[in-house]
């Protein structure tokens, strides 16, 4: 369904780590008329890395970022903002990356979410660390799947899969083109991501994305799952909405399907050998952007100074 944004809308891309959010942002930032911030957090009063990294190019722009009540409002002032340098952006927005529920404050704007499966996810190396899964996988696969779950509960929300990003990217395109009332014509977006120029390269998010920078064609996890009373009791309920992410479901229905995902919680620890027959990963690197050793060089002094000023940062406040 077509929401054709208003003036006052602000588009939010919402989802786990290691969902191709990060993907889906640049593809949309390769838009001339979109401008969509990368993990800022604008409405909240401590700068995040990323905002950090985009005040160094622009320290004026530190009045918009601050508490806000209205999660929207400064990226209100972030498009006037920005109209006044010269780029009118027609669509503001930002990526929230984490399984925190922002529902509330998210209801009243469009929000694309973007979900991957929970089969992949829950061995995704980088998910395994960050969520501690690899001798207790059963928290991160509730609060994901709770997660996907209460994202229906939005009345303005388009839901991608990130395998149909890889699969069928161009059929994604035309939901996105529906969703936001708008022709995106992206072409080959994977080639564009680092190459938009300011404002949109203040924050050099894509440095530590690099698969973000690939032409979509495989998945980058592939599992083998054993037999376990623990997938017999939270896929049927996962896969009801995985499966049918343009389906509406009932806040009722929703309910009682997340208050059946959280009994599973109490149950012993799964380990990953204990869930997994087996799984692996591709390393997604474009090769056409394979840096010379000087290249490199200079990436690791910019991360050495950006490592420093934060530093520097945490030790003034």
């Amino acid at each position: 369904m077509a929401q054709n944004l208003n003036n006052n809308d602000v588009l939010f891309i919402i989802g786990a780590t290691k969902t191709a959010s990060s993907t889906l942002l640049g593809m949309l930032n390769c838009h001339p008329g979109i401008f969509l911030f990368y993990e800022t957090d604008l409405y909240l009063s401590q700068p995040s890395k990323y905002s950090l990294r985009f005040l160094e190019t622009y320290p004026d722009a530190r009045y918009f970022m601050g508490y806000f009540e209205d999660i929207g409002e400064p990226y209100r002032l972030a498009k006037q903002y920005f109209k006044n340098k010269g780029f009118d952006y027609q669509i503001v927005g930002d990526k929230i990356h984490g399984l925190d529920n922002n529902f509330a404050r998210l209801k009243n704007y469009p929000v694309i979410f973007i979900i991957r499966d929970l089969r992949t996810w829950l061995c995704k190396e980088a998910v395994v660390t960050a969520y501690a899964n690899k001798k207790n996988l059963i928290p991160a696969a509730v609060d994901y799947a709770a997660y996907y779950l209460e994202s229906f509960l939005l009345p303005r929300a388009l839901r991608l899969r990130m395998e149909d990003i890889m699969k069928d990217n161009a059929g994604v395109i035309k939901k996105l083109e529906n969703f936001l009332g708008l022709e995106l014509n992206l072409g080959k977006w994977w080639e564009k991501i680092d190459q938009q120029g300011m404002p949109k390269d203040a924050q050099r998010w894509w440095e530590g994305h690099a698969s973000s920078l690939v032409e979509p064609k495989q998945l980058d996890v592939n599992s083998e799952l054993k037999p376990q009373a623990f997938w017999d009791a939270i896929l049927p309920i996962f896969d009801k909405y995985y499966l049918n992410a343009e389906k509406n479901f009932s806040s009722e229905e929703i309910a009682s399907d997340v208050a059946e995902l959280k009994k599973l919680k109490n149950s012993p620890p799964i380990s990953l050998t204990d869930a997994y027959q087996n799984y692996w990963s591709t390393a997604i690197i474009p090769a056409e952007k394979k840096l010379t050793a000087k290249a490199r060089i200079k990436r690791l002094i910019r991360k050495v100074a950006d490592k420093l000023y934060y530093e520097a940062i945490k030790l003034l406040r």
